[in-house]
Parts: structure tokens; C-alpha cells; sequence
């Protein structure tokens, strides 16, 4: 022992005598071997001396100044100047209680302060160590065991990084340090390691890495483009996959037969009709020895190209040929269909479609067969329509017409004539002319005769020509003069309103005219009134037109052969609303409180006039002829309007009526009610006479 100038015993049983202690709770304090830790008291008062012990044996003391450090903790013990002491490189045996008592300077009452000081072997880093590393899914137990050094360890085990999530299948050791799984599965596989940590210290191990082998299963078997059916040239990958550990080796079949292709992709570029077939992908674990596989079927189609319609005849003639229409298409077709032209019907017994529809039979063809045809191709994998094939059937020619300039019938010598033929024909007719049947060398539609003479008067004949149907057909107009042509009445103005401009009719006619006759209603008309005839009564002016020149017009014109009139021309003539006149039913003498009344407007118009009514100069909501008032009171009593407005002449007119309730005559109800009263009572005076008359007889 190092002493500084006075015995340690002596002093620790000086100190002692006569004292009383303060005595503490033991403060525990935890220290690694070789750590340094201090035994802290608070003497911030100062202290006349004290001394340190570690159970019965002394460690240090001090009086004053004067320290004294026990031999056995020489050179690992320190006592600093506010009494704590310092212990380095601590032992394994330095673990016990520590007691310090400090004597206050002004007190004779000692401090004491305790301490259990404990020194632990920190931990060493752990090893995961195992009996496998790799395991077969569910064919095998595999026991995990933490090895360690260190006192009072705690162990904890992570997966993956995180704490390990215990289930049914795990076992693991009372003390922590050995983690058994049974029946291990994939779940299992993953980086493990374990942690150790007590009070002044912890580690963790290197990651340990398990193994779990399984597969393959799960299989997925994907076909790009995603049809089952594919196009003639297109380019198909196959996508195949499986889970598994270790990657499985993946092989291809195709319907059976190894192909050389290894590996999840298969590609096939520009397939072709014979790549049709079943396409399987095999998987392989070389590590779990098992085998799995997937297959997919693939049908490689040819589409339906453009369909293209043909005809076994160039130019079918009406009622002569039967034409039959093709679809010719190629590629794997299911369904073939025909457009036909609008009002060709495939229910006619003449228009057939092939069992397979290619075909369309159309026997004696009908000039309304011609149109625009097309046939429809629908494929499994796309479907086509055919450009439009036109179809035209040769016929006529029919209705051969010869018309002449304005229609005329009658000609003038002299004068130029054009005749103009024209026929129903496919193609368009050929035309020949003739006059009375002598050929006139001339093959254009129109004949023009210039400075007609009597030599050019009789019948011409057009005769037309269809160079495919072989076919003739003529038509002949006969040419003469002094005739005259059918009168047509034409009007300045259709629809005149009354009282407002002049009409003037003209009687158009053309020929050797001898007179005209005009008919109103079917009786002559003259110049009467305000109707004159002008032209040599080829004009009917009306003045002034009124109601009463509306009607049925007619002229008749007489040529040297014979009279021709016109057809009815029908003159109508606005006019109107006249005054309104209002009926009334009942009468409005008649009216009584709470009653109905109807009032019937009536206006001459035409066209008829339109309605609007009015009471006391307010506008009511009914545009109709008849107005009916119902439950009349004395508000809806009053001066009643009623307006007619004609849309054509924009004419109005009105009427009013007054609808008034009788009054009350008060003077005569008082009067009549007198004379009752004054009844009443002489009534009465005659009785009470007769009474006493009565009982002075009787007396």
C-alpha cells in the first residue's frame, strides 16, 4: 500500500470514531472489462477527509490534502477533488459493492454513498453457422446457431435486414442462440443473421445466406400478336416463363418435335400456313429434378384479299341474255355477300345467289338490273369489299318522240321548222328521218326544215336504232299549216287583293287565229262593268278587281279547223274582314246573375280572317270565332271587341257589344213588398170582424 503520512488503518478507524452516517441507495453501475468508469459523488460543500471501500476492503482515503490508494488498485485507481473515484482497466473481480463515506467540514454528521458496480465480458461478433445452406423446397430441416462470446448476452435474429417473423414451422433455442425450420419452403430463402447485445455491448453477424430450390411451376406461356389466329406474314414471338430456383432451362416443342430454339423467346418471322400447330415450352430445375411444361395452339390464316367481280357477258341485252357476276376472292373466306343497286331485290325469282353466294345468277335481264354491284369477303382474321363493278344493260329503243320547238302543231309557210327526235335506248339510238315514207338521208337526232313550202308538209317518221339489241323503233308527227294550237290562259297576277290593282289576262294561242270567246263560271263574258276585252279579245283587262271578279276563266279559240279551249283558270281575289257582326245567345236582354252567355263573331273574308277578343279594351287569350263567358258576375261584365285581321289584304275590323247584368229597381221591390204587407194586414182585420160578428150572434 502507497501511504502519505499516515497509517490507512489508523486513519479509516480515526475517521470512524464517534461519527454518525448518512447512509444511500446503492447506485448500479455496469462497466466493460478494460473500460474506465467513475464512482460519482457530489461533495461541492468540501470534505475534512473520507474513505472509499470495495466490500471489506479498502481502496482509498483521504484527510485534507493527504490521499492513500490501496496497493491493489495502484496505478487503475484515482480519487479526484470533489471525492469520486476512478477505476481503469477494470477486472472481472472488480465487480462487487463500492462504498464511499465524506465527512463535511462543519458537520459531525458522515455522508455515505454505495455502489454496485458490475464488469461484464463485452460480446464477441457472432457466426452464423448451419447445417445447409442449400435445401430443396420441403425436403429438408435446416438448424441455424449463433456462436458468441460475452457475458449476460441477449440474441435476436434478422431476415432480409429485418426481425424475423416467427411461424408455426420455426423453433428456437431457450437461450435464443440456435433457430431450427422444418419443411422448408421458399418463404425460407433469404439472408439471415443474428444480434447479440448485452449491457456493454452488441454485434451482428455477417449475412448467411439461405437457399430454398423450387419449381419450376407457375408457368406462362404469352403469344405476341395476342390472337390465336395469325396473319400468312406475320412476325409471332412466343414469351415464356416459370418460376423457379434456379432459373429453370427452358426448351421449345412444336407439336412435339424439339425444336433447336432454347431459352423463354421464340421467334418466328413471316409465317407461314404449315406454322400452324401446337407450340410447348418445357421448363427444367437441375437442382429439384422437376419438370414442367405449357402449351399454346397457333392457326396461321391466309387473309381474305380484295375481291374482284368478273361477268361471263361484256353487254347482256334486255330479256335475251342471263348474266352471271363472279366474286373471286381468295384467302380463308367464311362468308361471301352482295351489294346490289338500289330496288334489286335477291327474292326475285330471277336474281339467285350459288350455294356459296360467289356467284349471282340474274336471268332475262331487266334494264333495271343496271347499277353498281359489289361483293363483300369476311375472313376469320379480316374482311374486304370489291371496287365497284357497274353493270349496264343494253336495251330499246322505246318511246321514240318527236317534239317540235314550243311544242308546236300548226306551221306557217315560210317559216323554218327543227324536229326533234328522242327514245329510251343503252346505248344511245342511232336516228334515221323519213317523210311519208321516203328516206331523207338524215341520221341526226334533229331534222331542221328551212323555208318551209307545201313540199315539206306531211309525215315525218324518226326511226331509231340500237346497234347491240339490233333493235328498231320509229315514231311519225304529221306537218300541216293553218291549224291553230290549244289556247293557255296566262295572268298578270295570281292572287289580286280586292279594290288594290288591275288583272289582265292574255289568251295565248298561235296558228291561223279566226277569233276568241272568253267564259267566266261557264257564262260569256263582254265588256261590261269593269271588264274590257282589248286584241281582238286575245286580252281581258279587270280594273279595279273586286270578290266578284273571282272564278273560273276559260277562252276558246277558232281556226280554220275547228275552236280549241283552254283549261280552267281559276282566279281568286282577296278581300275582307268586312264588319264583324255578333251574335249573341242568349240575348243579352236576357243575362242573369251567375249565367253563361256564347258570343259568335261572323266576318266576310277571304281568306278566312283570323280572331282576337277584347273586354273593356284588355286583350283576352282566345283567338278562336265563338267566345263563351261563363258564370257571369259584374267583373266580367262589360264592352266586348271583337277584331278580325285578314293575312293577305292586312286588313282589320272590329265590333263591340255591350254585356251588362239587368240593374236592381229598389223602389218597386219596396212597392211590391207594401202592397203584400198592406194585404196581410186587411186580411187579418177581415178575419177579427167576422170573429166578433160570430160570438155577438151566438150571445
Amino acid at each position: 500500500m502507497k501511504t502519505h503520512g499516515f497509517p490507512l488503518l489508523l486513519s479509516t478507524l480515526f475517521l470512524a470514531a464517534g461519527q454518525s452516517a448518512a447512509e444511500e441507495e446503492a447506485t448500479a453501475i455496469v462497466a466493460a472489462v478494460g473500460a474506465e468508469v467513475v464512482l460519482h459523488v457530489d461533495a461541492a460543500a468540501g470534505s475534512r477527509s473520507g474513505a472509499w471501500h470495495f466490500g471489506c476492503r479498502d481502496v482509498a482515503l483521504w484527510i485534507g490534502n493527504a490521499t492513500d490508494i490501496s496497493n491493489d488498485y495502484w496505478g487503475r485507481a484515482e480519487l479526484l477533488s470533489n471525492g469520486s473515484l476512478t477505476l481503469r482497466s477494470l477486472k472481472a473481480n472488480d465487480s462487487g459493492d463500492y462504498t464511499t463515506t465524506i465527512n463535511p467540514p462543519l458537520s459531525n454528521v458522515s455522508i455515505t454513498s454505495a455502489f454496485s458496480l458490475a464488469v461484464l465480458v463485452p460480446v464477441s461478433k457472432p457466426t452464423v453457422v448451419t447445417n445447409l445452406t442449400q435445401v430443396v423446397e420441403g425436403n429438408g430441416t435446416v438448424s441455424l446457431h449463433c456462436q458468441f462470446t460475452g457475458d449476460l448476452p441477449s440474441v435476436g435474429w434478422r431476415k432480409d435486414g429485418d426481425w424475423l417473423l416467427f411461424h408455426d414451422r420455426m423453433n428456437i433455442s431457450e437461450d435464443n442462440r440456435t433457430l431450427t425450420i422444418t419443411a422448408v419452403n421458399r418463404n425460407d430463402s433469404g439472408h439471415y443473421q443474428c444480434e447479440v447485445h448485452n449491457p456493454v455491448s452488441e454485434d451482428m453477424s455477417d449475412q448467411l445466406l439461405l437457399t430454398v430450390y423450387y419449381g419450376p411451376e407457375d408457368m406462362e406461356l404469352s403469344l405476341s400478336p395476342t390472337d390465336e389466329v395469325i396473319a400468312v406474314g406475320s412476325n409471332v414471338t412466343l414469351q415464356c416463363s416459370a418460376q423457379s430456383d434456379p432459373p429453370p432451362h427452358l426448351e421449345w416443342l412444336f407439336n412435339a418435335d424439339v425444336l433447336d430454339q432454347k431459352g423463354p423467346r421464340l421467334e418466328i418471322v413471316g409465317v407461314l400456313r404449315n406454322n400452324s400447330g401446337n407450340y410447348t415450352c418445357q421448363a427444367y430445375n437441375n437442382m429439384t429434378g422437376q419438370y414442367t411444361s405449357l402449351t399454346r395452339t397457333m392457326k396461321v390464316i391466309e387473309p381474305v384479299s380484295k375481291p374482284i367481280i368478273t361477268s361471263d357477258i361484256l353487254y347482256p341485252v334486255e330479256s335475251n341474255d342471263t348474266v352471271t357476276l363472279t366474286c373471286a376472292v381468295t384467302g380463308d373466306i367464311t362468308h361471301v355477300g352482295w351489294i346490289l343497286p338500289n330496288g334489286v331485290q335477291l327474292d326475285n325469282e330471277e336474281i339467285k345467289e350459288s350455294l356459296d353466294n360467289v356467284s349471282l345468277s340474274l336471268s332475262s335481264v331487266h334494264r333495271s338490273y343496271s347499277g353498281v354491284y359489289r361483293c363483300q369477303a369476311w375472313g376469320i382474321i379480316n374482311n374486304e369489299t370489291s371496287d365497284p363493278f357497274s353493270l349496264t344493260i343494253s336495251y330499246g329503243p322505246d318511246a321514240v318522240r318527236i317534239s317540235t320547238e314550243g311544242d308546236q302543231e300548226f306551221f306557217t309557210l315560210g317559216s323554218n321548222l327543227t324536229l326533234s327526235c328522242s327514245a329510251d335506248s343503252v346505248p344511245a339510238a342511232e336516228f334515221g328521218w323519213l317523210l311519208n315514207g321516203r328516206d331523207l338521208g338524215e341520221n341526226s337526232r334533229e331534222f331542221t326544215i328551212t323555208n318551209m313550202t307545201t313540199q315539206d308538209l306531211g309525215n315525218y317518221t324518226c326511226r331509231a336504232f340500237n346497234n347491240r339489241t339490233r333493235l328498231y323503233a320509229e315514231a311519225t308527227k304529221f306537218i300541216a299549216t293553218n291549224g291553230i294550237s290549244v289556247p293557255k290562259i296566262i295572268a298578270s297576277m295570281q292572287e289580286p287583293v280586292e279594290r288594290n290593282g288591275t288583272v289582265t289576262l292574255v289568251c295565248d294561242v298561235s296558228g291561223q287565229l279566226l277569233s276568241i270567246t272568253w267564259t267566266k263560271d261557264q257564262q260569256p263574258l263582254s265588256d261590261t262593268g269593269n271588264t274590257r276585252l282589248s286584241d281582238r279579245n286575245q286580252t281581258l283587262t279587270i280594273s279595279d278587281v273586286d270578290r266578284s271578279n273571282a272564278g273560273n276563266y276559260t277562252c276558246e279559240a277558232l281556226g280554220p279547223l275547228g275552236s280549241k279551249a283552254s283549261q280552267l283558270f281559276h282566279l281568286n281575289v282577296y278581300y275582307g274582314p268586312d264588319e264583324p257582326q255578333i251574335a249573341t245567345s242568349p240575348d243579352v236582354g236576357t243575362l242573369s246573375d251567375g249565367g253563361n252567355v256564347t258570343l259568335t263573331c261572323r266576318a266576310s273574308s277571304f281568306p278566312p280572317s283570323e280572331f282576337q277578343w277584347y273586354l273593356n279594351g284588355n286583350s283576352l287569350v282566345h283567338p278562336q270565332e265563338q267566345l263563351v263567358i261563363t258564370n257571369l258576375r259584374r267583373n266580367n261584365t262589360g264592352n266586348y271587341t271583337c277584331e278580325t285581321f285578314n293575312s293577305k289584304t292586312n286588313l282589320v275590323s272590329r265590333k263591340s257589344i255591350q254585356v251588362h247584368l239587368p240593374e236592381s229597381n229598389d223602389l218597386e221591390d219596396y212597392g211590391n213588398k207594401s202592397w203584400i204587407a198592406a194585404a196581410v194586414v186587411g186580411c187579418l182585420v177581415i178575419i177579427a170582424v167576422g170573429a166578433c160578428a160570430f160570438f155577438r150572434n151566438k150571445n
